[in-house]
């Protein structure tokens, strides 16, 4: 089994940089360096981020603002402690000084600001903490955090707009919902007093009211069995990885819903790709560390089948294939990639490509959520009103 190793290495001009490779063993990496012309001066094993929860949970929009924080003060020039210090004086926040703090005890500890982020996942995700540790090692840093907070601001302003244009639809739909469900379970049976004094008379305005009861018990029965599956679903996905990994399976390929979830994750991969890949990660370890920056279980896992694919030896085009929830519009980018020697490239088009694409389905969203959730709730209270207010006027008429 190969392995990440952080590598030291010189050019022929006698520049030196940091570098990570995945090798077999320390006789797999010179022979790697050999067949590049670069001299291999110092490496040490590339230790895995470990994923500890703990501390205190961090929102998006503190993380964001720390990052835009930090991002600000690097470029000024200021060092990484420099840099927390006024951070923590800039936002007096109660949990960004707290994180501050933190970070700068464990730095001077002797811990890299990356291992210092550790704890505080999943509020810092896998593949920030990872691109920090790489901006650390290659001398970056300024750049990961003016990437990061690039990538996290857009990811925000993508769930605000999704957010405010299902707002004013789904409060209009839960409205709709809870008249009928006050209808069906207070209102009609209240009525049974009054059509009980009749039953015995009319044999016609019985039958009558035993159809609207027996709709009445149809509709209650059909909304509880909704709630009670809905409840499960969200158990079944909060505590069990194989259901989850399926449920979020069968979203993609739900037909609208399936294809914006897979844009969104195209979109975080190809990103994550694009940075590790620039940052000289090995195309496997990018693959792993890529996964993490993906939501849905079913695409992650399709990663990683991706990655041990490549680990065995077989082209990422190829790898990419094979599975399918990956966009044919990424094995063809990635083949074409491989042709030409330039993979890199080829993840820099595929996010601008998918950042373009998510703004579109995001604006088709907004544009088309208002007038869909309302025709919904329309044809709800029409099977409404045709189910029991018509009866209901019928049986009135009929005494």
């Amino acid at each position: 089994m190969k392995k990440t190793y952080r590598c030291l290495v010189s050019d022929r001009q006698g520049r030196s940089n940091s570098e990570l490779h995945e090798a077999a063993d320390y006789t797999d990496l010179v022979r790697q360096f050999s067949d590049s012309g670069k001299v291999l001066i110092s490496y040490e094993e590339a230790k895995s981020i470990q994923r500890k929860t703990g501390k205190f949970r961090i929102g998006m929009k503190g993380v964001i603002v720390f990052t835009e924080s930090m991002a600000s003060l690097l470029r000024s020039g200021l060092s990484v402690q420099e840099s927390l210090t006024v951070c923590a004086k800039i936002d007096r926040t109660e949990k960004n000084v707290e994180l501050c703090g933190e970070l700068l005890r464990s730095l001077e500890k002797g811990e890299r600001l990356h291992e210092a982020l550790s704890p505080f996942y999943p509020s810092f995700s896998s593949l920030y903490i990872t691109l920090v540790g790489i901006g650390e090692t290659v001398g970056s840093i300024t750049e990961v955090f003016d990437r990061l907070a690039q990538y996290l601001r857009v990811k925000r302003e993508t769930r605000q707009k999704i957010i405010q244009a299902l707002i004013y639809p789904l409060t209009v739909f839960v409205t709709a919902l809870g008249v009928i469900a006050c209808m069906v379970c207070f209102v009609f049976p209240r009525l049974q007093n009054v059509f009980a004094v009749f039953t015995e008379s009319s044999g016609e305005v019985a039958a009558g009211i035993d159809g609207v009861y027996r709709a009445i018990t149809i509709w209650t029965v059909g909304i509880a069995v909704l709630f009670t599956a809905g409840v499960l679903v969200l158990l079944a996905y909060r505590v069990s990885e194989k259901s989850a990994r399926s449920i979020d399976g069968l979203v993609l390929r739900l037909p609208f819903a399936g294809y914006y979830s897979k844009t969104i994750c195209t979109s975080d991969f190809v990103f994550s790709m694009e940075l590790l890949c620039a940052s000289g990660v090995p195309i496997v370890e990018a693959l792993r560390r890529s996964a993490d920056s993906v939501g849905n279980r079913a695409y992650r896992a399709a990663i990683m089948a991706v990655s041990e694919r490549v680990a065995e030896g077989a082209k990422l085009s190829e790898a990419f294939a094979r599975v399918k929830v990956i966009p044919s519009y990424v094995v063809t980018w990635t083949g074409i990639g491989e042709a030409t020697g330039s993979v890199q490239t080829v993840f820099s088009q595929l996010r601008r490509y998918y950042e373009k694409e998510t703004i579109h389905i995001v604006t088709s969203l907004t544009a088309s959520a208002e007038p869909v959730f309302i025709l919904i709730t329309g044809v709800l209270l029409l099977i409404l009103v045709g189910q029991f207010v018509l009866p209901v006027f019928s049986l009135l008429g009929a005494l």
